[in-house]
C-alpha cells in the first residue's frame, strides 16, 4: 500500500472517532449548562434565611404551681395566682447568621474554575475531532484521548478507542504522509 493511502477500515474508524469527539465536546457544553443551573440553585439556598442557623429550642412554658401561695411577700418571684414570674426576660431567638461572604466567594471561584475546565475540555475535543479529520496533530489527539479516559464512562471509551486507532502503524504512516505534503 502506498504510504499516503490509508485502508478503508482505518478511514472509517477515524471518521467515527472524529464525530464522537464532536459529540463529547457537545456533551461538555451541556455540562456547563448543568453547572450554571447548580450555581443558581445553590445561590438561592445560601440566600435563604435560616439555612445556616442553628436549631434553637422554643423557650420553656411558664410553670404553674399546684398549691396556692399564701402571701406574695413570702416568694417574690411567684404571683398570687400561682404562676411563676420569670426573673429575667426571655431572650428571643437570635437572628440567623448570614452565609459567610468568604464561603460565597469560594463557591463562586469554584464554579468559575470548573466552568473554565469544562469549556477547555470541550474546545480541546472539538479541535481533536477537526485534527483527526484533517489527519494532523496526531500527538495532540492522543493527549486529549488520554485526558478523556478520566471521564467515565463515555470519555473512557472514546479515549481508549482513539488511542488504539491512532497507535496503528497504518494510521501513523497516513499522518506522517499528510505532514510531508
Amino acid at each position: 500500500m502506498p504510504p499516503n493511502r490509508i485502508n478503508p477500515e482505518d478511514e472509517s474508524h477515524l471518521g467515527i472517532l472524529s464525530v464522537f469527539h464532536f459529540v463529547l465536546g457537545g456533551l461538555y457544553l451541556l455540562g456547563i449548562l448543568f453547572l450554571v443551573g447548580h450555581f443558581m440553585i445553590m445561590s438561592m439556598v445560601f440566600e435563604m434565611p435560616g439555612v445556616m442557623a442553628p436549631v434553637v429550642p422554643p423557650p420553656p412554658a411558664p410553670v404553674v404551681m399546684e398549691t396556692p401561695v399564701e402571701s406574695a411577700e413570702a416568694a417574690p418571684e411567684v404571683e398570687a395566682t400561682g404562676t411563676v414570674v420569670p426573673l429575667a426576660p426571655v431572650a428571643s431567638a437570635p437572628s440567623p447568621p448570614v452565609f459567610p461572604k468568604e464561603m460565597k466567594a469560594f463557591f463562586i471561584g469554584f464554579y468559575i474554575v470548573m466552568g473554565l475546565m469544562i469549556l477547555t475540555a470541550s474546545v480541546c475535543n472539538v479541535l481533536s475531532g477537526v485534527f483527526i479529520r484533517k489527519r494532523k496533530h496526531r500527538i495532540f489527539s492522543m493527549v486529549i484521548a488520554g485526558l478523556n479516559c478520566l471521564q467515565i464512562p463515555f470519555g473512557t471509551a472514546l479515549g481508549v478507542f482513539t488511542l488504539v486507532v491512532l497507535a496503528r502503524p497504518s494510521v501513523k504512516s497516513a499522518y506522517d504522509a499528510k505532514q510531508q505534503v
